[in-house]
């Protein structure tokens, strides 16, 4: 690869001339792959059959012969599978040994140009302050918390109604003194010091530093380790995190408390397997949510568990995406009220919201807007409105590269209006002027 891209760096040509004799041909075994359009049998399994127009689907199905199918192994135990790869990965290794100094010099080069010890600009939530690190000769990240410096407030915490007047013509006049300052921020003015969140003169000291999971050390004892998030409770007394030790992308859910003071070893108090990546707490510390997979790897179920009361098959499944164009992910509103279930394809965005103060039993998801077609937005919420990023709005019918900002009553949401008339609901909130507009 390297001699095809650099070819005016120099590695001898007699370098692969003793290369080692390749592996035995793999065996091929007759094997036929229908993908496409399933039968009309089995229409009832397969929503997409009744989606329209029907060209979106390969109708007739596809036949393609695929002699190899059998190196397919989704559980990675198969012996045959394992040898095959073990061979193929000796003969790789035997052929590019000679490369070993080449590549070390690459990979030194390309180190050279990373800053390896560095620190994230910190999240304030709550009491603290969230950041991560990574340190020089260590692959993976540490997350920390410490107290945070109460001059800054989380403001949005508030939830008090937005001025959409006031915040346009805020934003308006900083846009004109960019304008002025040649497109630059002014010399007041720190981007990250807007909405009073960042405080500038933050530093890591040890006496206020709590490090909450040094992946570094997990990962000693797994060949692959990879965190898919990390996720701190309300009363910020316990962290949940997912991680795949497998490199199938399948995570594991690890709830740990954080009272053990300052201390990366926590207890462990609650434990999922087998599930998607990403996970968000409830009001509380006693529920989260997260999402399972189908037989695809596809995120496509919601479920409500109970901390360290409920098992797996006690858990409540409160949502699930039938359409195997969309996947499903969690988030949480910032105001800390609504949970939010995005079901996205590459095309389309529908969103549904459980809200955390209807405590009459179980949650029932509310649609945002109905899923159409070529129509993608994400949403936020505060205080008497949901505020939503939106490809189309009420007045924009047809989809258009700007994005345009739109208010959603939450109480249309609630009572079910909001998915009978769908965008009509929607109000655009006046953007801010700027050059070249018409």
């Amino acid at each position: 690869f390297f001699l095809t891209i650099m070819p005016s760096m120099s590695v001898p040509v007699h370098a692969l001339s003793s290369s080692p004799p390749p592996p035995a041909p793999l065996k091929r075994q007759p094997h036929s792959v229908v993908f496409g359009a399933p039968s009309s049998s089995s229409s009832e399994d397969h929503p997409l059959l009744t989606l329209s127009p029907p060209s979106s689907l390969l109708s007739p199905p596809r036949v393609r012969d695929d002699a190899l199918f059998w190196l397919r192994d989704d559980s990675r135990t198969e012996c045959a599978v394992l040898e095959a790869l073990r061979n193929e990965n000796a003969y790789q290794e035997g052929v590019c040994a000679p490369l070993d100094s080449f590549r070390c010099v690459l990979y030194d080069e390309m180190k050279s140009f990373m800053k390896e010890s560095d620190t994230s600009a910190p999240v304030p939530h709550g009491p603290y302050e969230y950041y991560r690190r990574t340190v020089e000769s260590k692959s993976y990240r540490i997350h920390c918390r410490r107290p945070k410096n109460m001059e800054y407030g989380d403001d949005f915490e508030a939830a008090k109604p937005l001025d959409v007047e006031a915040v346009s013509a805020e934003a308006g006049k900083l846009i004109a003194e960019m304008q002025a300052n040649g497109g630059k921020l002014p010399d007041d003015k720190d981007a990250f010091h807007v909405d009073g969140f960042y405080d500038p003169s933050f530093e890591v000291t040890g006496e206020d530093e709590e490090i909450l999971l040094d992946e570094n050390e997990e990962a000693k004892a797994h060949a692959h380790y990879v965190v898919g998030c990390v996720a701190i409770s309300p009363s910020h007394q316990l962290m949940a995190y997912t991680v795949d030790t497998s490199g199938y992308e399948t995570y594991d859910l690890r709830i740990v408390r954080l009272d053990t003071a300052k201390k990366a070893n926590h207890e462990l108090v609650d434990e999922i397997k087998n599930i998607d990546g990403h996970v968000t707490w409830g009001k509380d510390d006693d529920t989260i949510f997260y999402c399972k997979l189908d037989d695809a790897h596809r995120p496509y179920q919601v479920y409500r568990h109970t901390v360290a009361e409920s098992v797996d098959d006690d858990d409540v499944k409160l949502f699930e995406e039938s359409d195997e164009r969309h996947w499903v992910d969690l988030s949480k509103t910032r105001s800390g009220r609504f949970v939010v279930i995005s079901s996205d394809s590459p095309e389309t965005s529908e969103a549904h919201v459980i809200d955390l103060d209807d405590n009459n039993g179980t949650p029932t998801p509310r649609v945002i807007a109905a899923r159409e077609h070529g129509c993608r937005y994400t949403l936020d919420h505060r205080g008497s409105l949901f505020y939503l990023v939106a490809n189309r709005s009420a007045n924009k019918t047809k989809e258009y590269l700007e994005s345009t900002l739109c208010t959603l009553p939450v109480s249309a949401v609630l009572d079910g209006s909001a998915k009978e008339k769908g965008r009509t609901l929607w109000r655009e909130v006046p953007s801010f002027p700027y050059e070249g507009e018409k």
